[in-house]
């Protein structure tokens, strides 16, 4: 069973209907939390509630968890065909509502692939040649030269709608098993994890070792976490951009009293636009990111003795497009 999508309500044995809220204030107030199954239309099979609380990072500081309700731990049953909380149902009426083949495509055992050179050679990436065979590719594979795809117009525009859906399905998703059994990831040749492609807070070091160690051969990849704040550039100064920060991850101090820091931001001059994504508002952004060499920030608290050095390690997206960033909801 693959874990499926987080919930936000459920019924009870009774009937009774049981919101995230009403189930959190019965945890806090120490109360007994009711045996629960799904009211996604019928399903009903038996799903748990988890409290918010801090899931603890090996090596670097907590990071908050929020309360949400999902199929019970070793459930032998995943959610009935139908029911709004059907991961692969839901997967499945994505993939059918792109109807280019040369940017999802079948493949082998009813599993299809997601072709990401196509969104890299569009979204302000370096235009990488690949050898993606699509429906449309003809001749010999062995004597054909690679080719530079890239999408435009109309067709761009349903890509991103299509990888906007795919992401924000990922976002309520406990976990990546139904997207990776189902959707395969592909960069020219190569194949990409999951694992690669979608980052959630605790992973912000992961997604800038990768985008730092590629550098320009990198894939586009999607950043998910909540915003902290929208600067405005300094008056008179040469910046343009206005950036929004999200909440950063923060590795614990080593011995040597240095932490090291990985810094998500949105820079782009349409200040109306980016403050749309208000303060603890949680968003997904996609696309080919710039990559900041670490910057080292001593910081002395008060007139204490004790530095502690923080280094900064940034990520940053450029969106070419709107579509880029989206509200989970």
């Amino acid at each position: 069973m693959g874990k499926g999508i987080k919930m936000v309500s459920a019924v009870d044995t009774y009937n009774q209907p049981y919101t995230l809220e009403n189930l959190q204030q019965k945890h806090d107030n120490h109360q007994t939390v009711p045996a629960l199954l799904c009211d996604g239309g019928g399903c009903k099979v038996p799903v748990r509630f988890v409290p918010r609380g801090l899931r603890n990072n090996p090596g670097k500081e907590p990071s908050d968890r929020a309360a949400y309700i999902g199929l019970t731990a070793g459930a032998e049953s995943d959610h009935k065909p139908g029911c709004k909380y059907d991961a692969l149902g839901q997967l499945k009426t994505i993939i059918a509502d792109q109807s280019d083949p040369d940017f999802i495509g079948a493949i082998d055992h009813g599993q299809f692939e997601l072709r990401l050179l196509l969104l890299h050679n569009s979204l302000g990436g370096k235009s990488l040649a690949g050898s993606e065979h699509t429906p449309s590719s003809t001749g010999d594979s062995a004597t054909r030269r690679p080719s530079v795809y890239q999408a435009s117009g109309n067709k761009l525009d349903s890509y991103l709608r299509t990888t906007s859906d795919i992401l924000k399905l990922r976002a309520r998703c406990e976990a990546d098993d139904v997207l990776k059994n189902n959707l395969i990831l592909r960069f020219g040749d190569k194949k990409i994890r999951w694992s690669e492609f979608y980052f959630e807070p605790d992973r912000y070091e992961d997604a800038w070792k990768m985008a730092h160690r590629r550098g320009n051969q990198c894939h586009p990849f999607a950043i998910a976490g909540t915003v902290k704040q929208l600067k405005a550039p300094k008056d008179g100064g040469k910046q343009v951009n206005h950036y929004l920060n999200l909440h950063s991850e923060y590795n614990r101090a080593d011995a040597e009293d240095i932490v090291n820091t990985f810094d998500i931001s949105v820079g782009s001059t349409e200040a109306v636009w980016l403050a749309k994504f208000s303060e603890d508002t949680e968003i997904i952004m996609f696309g080919v990111w710039s990559v900041g060499s670490p910057r080292k920030n001593p910081y002395r608290k008060g007139t204490a003795d004790k530095v502690t050095n923080f280094v900064n390690h940034g990520l940053t997206l450029y969106p070419k497009f709107h579509r880029q960033l989206l509200k989970v909801v």
